[in-house]
């Protein structure tokens, strides 16, 4: 029996496969938006801005911690809109 790896041996490889509804990690696209890319930055930089502004250590980090939830509240929420929408779409084209 022979051993196969499960990595392809070249990048070449995907370029010649059928197309498949779930995608390889290595090659993953699930970007959901560009407004998502820059709320994930924000939330990355959220504790910086938010220092610049309150002094206080306490407050500091109440507020950052506000604004991270905050920001995986609406980020889960345009995931979960993409993958409703995406479910519409692949149920009107099984119709």
């Amino acid at each position: 029996m022979e051993q196969t790896s499960i990595q392809p041996e070249d990048d070449r490889d995907y370029a010649y496969r059928e197309p498949t509804t779930r995608q390889c990690f290595q090659h993953a696209h699930s970007s959901v938006s560009p407004t998502a890319h820059i709320l994930k930055t924000a939330t990355m930089l959220s504790p910086l801005i938010i220092s610049e502004f309150v002094k206080d250590p306490a407050r500091q980090w109440r507020y950052a911690r506000i604004a991270i939830l905050g920001a995986t509240l609406i980020d889960q929420t345009i995931w979960a809109v993409k993958v409703q929408n995406e479910r519409r779409q692949r149920g009107q084209r099984e119709r």
